[in-house]
């Protein structure tokens, strides 16, 4: 009984040790994966270019007619141009049709001269057990870095095909900073009385959005057909549903989006999202 109560004894102990150098071995990954973000956050709005000027209904004759509708039904005239932006958001996730929805929160910012964003997530997958995951799109490329429990790398996408979807994915998202529609890299087609086509070049990316408009003139949904499911050699259609819009230091956004790729076996949603907070110029880091 006496070796036997010691073996259980030292049983316990290796198992408490390995416990604890697990603990360590998360906490110094999650150190290290906040310290590389937060110097990717420094770099992005130390490379940040103030927008100088205000919004101004009588400056965007040029632009397709749902556009300027939407831009002056959202933004109040005089309003100064963003440059940086600083969101909150909470929502659900999966990687593919046939997986359970993960409830995840992040934060995201961005930068509209140059055109760039890095987006931060917590994803728990079940108790004790969560993922993280990084998007950024930065000097022209992109990168999606997702890890388990900030410490052993998942996946870490980049390439082409990522520089390709973080840029088409900054396009989409200038719902949330609509005068970064007005900068000269941005080319507007008129298709009809409520759908317009973004066409961007930066760096190597050439990309094509289109934004369709409601009767109301807010954002409906928008859709892209040049992104890739991860490193699939084809693109696949993407598509991104606004609704729930809300008023945030005077500009009108749309807080609830559902992202969903068309494979060929049919629409499914991945990322159904709500923003929680948004801030726009003068973004502090600390």
């Amino acid at each position: 009984m006496a070796l036997a109560r010691r073996v259980m004894m030292w049983i316990l102990i290796v198992i408490t040790i390995g416990i604890g150098l697990i603990l360590i071995i998360v906490m110094m990954g999650r150190y290290r994966f906040n310290q590389m973000v937060q110097a990717e956050i420094t770099s992005l709005m130390d490379n940040a270019q103030t927008v100088d000027g205000v919004f101004s209904s009588e400056n965007i004759n040029h632009l397709p007619e749902p556009v300027q509708r939407y831009l002056t039904r959202n933004i109040p005239e005089g309003y100064p141009l963003i440059d940086t932006v600083y969101l909150q958001q909470d929502g659900l996730m999966r990687q593919s049709p046939e997986a359970d929805w993960s409830p995840f929160v992040a934060e995201q910012y961005f930068t509209t001269n140059p055109p760039a964003f890095i987006w931060i997530a917590d994803m728990h997958m079940m108790p004790m057990l969560s993922v993280t995951a990084r998007d950024k799109y930065t000097n022209g490329h992109g990168e999606m870095l997702i890890s388990l429990q900030s410490t052993v790398p998942i996946a870490n996408g980049q390439g082409t095909n990522y520089d390709t979807g973080a840029f088409i994915r900054y396009m989409a998202e200038m719902m949330w900073l609509p005068t970064a529609m007005l900068h000269d890299y941005i080319q507007w087609e008129t298709v009809d009385d409520e759908t317009a086509i973004a066409i961007a070049q930066v760096a190597e990316q050439n990309v094509r959005v289109t934004f369709h408009f409601n009767e109301q003139g807010d954002i409906d949904y928008i859709e892209s057909h040049d992104r890739h499911m991860g490193d699939e050699a084809n693109a696949t259609p993407w598509y991104g549903y606004c609704s729930d819009y809300q008023t945030f230091y005077g500009v009108r956004i749309p807080t609830s989006v559902e992202v969903g790729w068309q494979p060929e076996t049919g629409y499914y949603a991945w990322w159904r999202g709500n923003i929680t907070d948004i801030e726009f110029n003068n973004i502090s880091t600390s």
